[in-house]
């Protein structure tokens, strides 16, 4: 079964940062997660249904707890890409930072799916077009990374799984650009699911909620 070694260091370093807030709030901390997680097996058909999602995981800290850095949904993305792993799925995560920029984060979800399933382009015709999505837009490097991670999903047999933790954190690219991002490639494809984990104090989600909703996303 496919262990990436990245994902091993950032479950420590996820788990190491929050130690003393589960020691501090557990009680609090595991209600919430209770109820997030009740919210979430509310939504299981559309999650683990035909088709694709995008689904936005947006709360507050409270008062006191965590560095900014930190997020209390931080876990629950965390426990669900271990989860993802071991049932075998096809999972791509991204533990997002200040230096993280969305070219850079498109082409590891690239990587890391070609890692765990390289047989899915084989086909030379395949790997033609991957490669030149992503060689051949030197003036849009965006728009030829979406191209070939559409191409990369649409050649899997099932659905695979995209997370992405705290893209708000980034200096380079709003938190809008990534969701953006992510509604675009699931309105390309029937076989995407997307977690975006957002700490709410960063992002006005409202606002861009409007501006979605005004492209008809």
């Amino acid at each position: 079964m496919w262990k990436p070694l990245e994902f091993e260091g950032m479950e420590k370093q996820m788990r190491n940062n929050f130690s003393r807030i589960r020691t501090k709030r557990e009680m609090l901390l595991a209600k919430k997660v209770d109820h997030l997680e009740g919210k979430l097996e509310a939504e299981g058909l559309a999650w683990n249904g035909v088709g694709s999602m995008v689904l936005l995981l947006h709360g507050s800290n409270e008062v006191g707890i965590g560095p900014i850095s930190d997020s209390w949904l931080s876990p629950v993305a965390v426990d669900l890409t271990r989860g993802l792993l071991d049932e075998g799925r096809f999972e791509a995560f991204e533990l997002c930072d200040e230096s993280s920029i969305l070219e850079t984060v498109l082409s590891r979800l690239i990587f890391q799916l070609l890692e765990q399933n390289p047989a899915v382009v084989r086909k030379a015709a395949d790997w033609y077009q991957i490669e030149s999505a992503m060689s051949h837009q030197e003036d849009n490097k965006l728009k030829g990374l979406c191209e070939a991670l559409l191409k990369i999903i649409d050649v899997q047999e099932h659905h695979v799984f995209i997370i992405l933790n705290r893209p708000e954190l980034s200096k380079e690219d709003s938190p809008y650009d990534y969701l953006e991002i992510m509604l675009n490639l699931a309105k390309g494809t029937e076989k995407l699911k997307v977690m975006l984990v957002e700490r709410a104090e960063l992002w006005d989600v409202e606002s861009d909620r409007r501006r979605v909703s005004a492209r008809g996303n």
